[in-house]
């Protein structure tokens, strides 16, 4: 998987790129373990209030980003670095947006597919 750093990064202060997808809003927990005990503790994920996109949307937006996401973990290998630099770039542009994907987006998100295979 190929990793970038955001135009903005602060020296050892900012994760790279891609992170994953973002999580819908909702009801979550964490589990952490450590020395053999396990600590868990819920979260609610927030919708942004400046955010206008229904939730619909919003979940077809995650559901193509996981998809990418997946075809990414497929292409670590130094042969198809290519592919996975374009996986990058899609997902970048399905996540750049509060708006479901177009359906050009889903038309490259599938031709990536069939190159994957």
């Amino acid at each position: 998987m190929r990793y970038d750093y955001p135009m903005t990064a602060v020296y050892d202060d900012t994760p790279r790129e891609p992170r994953g997808p973002i999580a819908l809003p909702g009801e979550y927990s964490v589990k952490v373990t450590v020395d053999g005990k396990s600590f868990t503790q819920p979260f609610t994920a927030k919708m942004d209030p400046r955010v206008k996109t229904p939730l619909a949307g919003l979940r077809q937006q995650f559901d193509l980003a996981m998809k990418v996401v997946e075809l990414m973990s497929r292409t670590k290998s130094p042969d198809k670095a290519r592919v996975n630099g374009e996986l990058s770039r899609v997902l970048e542009a399905i996540e750049g947006s509060d708006a479901a994907p177009t359906p050009q987006m889903a038309a490259a998100v599938a031709e990536l597919q069939q190159r994957v295979k």
